[in-house]
């Protein structure tokens, strides 16, 4: 199990940071002009808080992920499933208002599976299948959100 935790921790580091990265852009031709400046330079405080919303969407719906797994296995409990999903439902509500309108569909799309996630985890008996279904789909709606912090321009829905 600490094998399966340590590579789980990785994996969502890798996936933070490569978000991050993107989210940061290189600054040439970056359509939202959010690009981070080089070392040195002042900042807009927008950058880095826009960039932090952007990880934290993905880092949020990975861990929600991790938990709804242990929770189908029996390692986890319904209220720690509640509660990695009141911390996705909050990196919903910063992205939305540091990431800009550009992201309210996909993020519109992720409250909305963190909604059928709820009434999955708290039906008796929990339905797993469904609970799991919601949990990716709000991975993938905050994936598709983050991706708009990069391109600067609309991302697609993902489709649930």
């Amino acid at each position: 199990m600490t094998g399966f935790r340590r590579r789980t921790s990785f994996a969502v580091l890798a996936v933070a940071t490569t978000v991050a990265t993107g989210c940061q852009g290189t600054g040439k031709g970056s359509p939202s002009g959010s690009a981070t400046p080089p070392p040195g330079t002042n900042a807009p405080a927008t950058t880095v808080t826009a960039t932090s919303a952007c990880s934290d969407l993905v880092v949020s719906g990975q861990a929600l992920i991790t938990t709804v797994t242990q929770f189908a296995s029996g390692q986890a409990t319904g209220d720690q499933v509640r509660t990695s999903a009141s911390q996705l439902s909050a990196s919903i509500d910063a992205a939305r208002t540091t990431i800009g309108s550009q992201a309210n569909a996909p993020l519109d799309d992720a409250k909305a599976a963190l909604q059928r996630l709820q009434a999955a985890v708290t039906a008796q008996p929990p339905d797993v299948a469904s609970a799991r279904s919601a949990a990716s789909d709000a991975l993938a709606a905050s994936r598709d959100a983050a991706a708009g912090c990069q391109s600067g321009t609309p991302a697609p829905t993902s489709g649930g």
